[in-house]
């Protein structure tokens, strides 16, 4: 099996002061996986929604590294010039409920980029960089996590090679 799974909000020690590491005071939380060549780097931000109700923003950047980069795969290497993504499978687990929420669904909020070196395509429009995409988990306890994986078709989703 060829993919990994990627975790949005990786556990990150609650400090009482700024982070040693950091001057501005901030922690990152980035999580980043790599599966034959194509990258997918997700960072959250938690948020209060209420006095007790609390909710992640999270943004999910993907791209096909390019031959300068750490982890590329060559086009022959990897079997594809471009992949699509098809689906994604989120597990929202609340600590405080011990329940696990699973959304399964298509494309990611109505999108299905196409990627290839250097940029991706989305709703016939070429674009340069990395493609880029921000959502919510909805509400969530503290103390809970929020995972999952994407799905890459490599061509694309009309016609599949590799």
């Amino acid at each position: 099996d060829d993919q990994q799974a990627i975790t949005l909000y990786p556990d990150i020690p609650r400090l009482s002061s700024p982070s040693p590491i950091l001057t501005d005071g901030r922690i990152e939380a980035v999580s980043r996986a790599v599966t034959r060549g194509v990258e997918v780097v997700a960072s959250a931000v938690f948020v209060p929604q209420g006095a007790r109700q609390f909710g992640f923003i999270y943004s999910v950047r993907i791209r096909i590294l390019m031959p300068t980069e750490t982890d590329y795969v060559s086009e022959e290497d990897r079997g594809f010039a471009t992949c699509q993504l098809q689906s994604r499978h989120w597990e929202i687990a609340n600590n405080s409920t011990g329940e696990t929420n699973r959304v399964n669904g298509e494309g990611v909020i109505g999108m299905f980029p196409l990627l290839m070196e250097g940029g991706y395509i989305e709703n016939g429009e070429e674009c340069q960089g990395v493609f880029k995409y921000q959502s919510c988990s909805g509400r969530m306890e503290r103390g809970g996590s929020f995972g999952g994986k994407m799905h890459f078709i490599p061509g694309s989703l009309e016609s599949r090679t590799g």
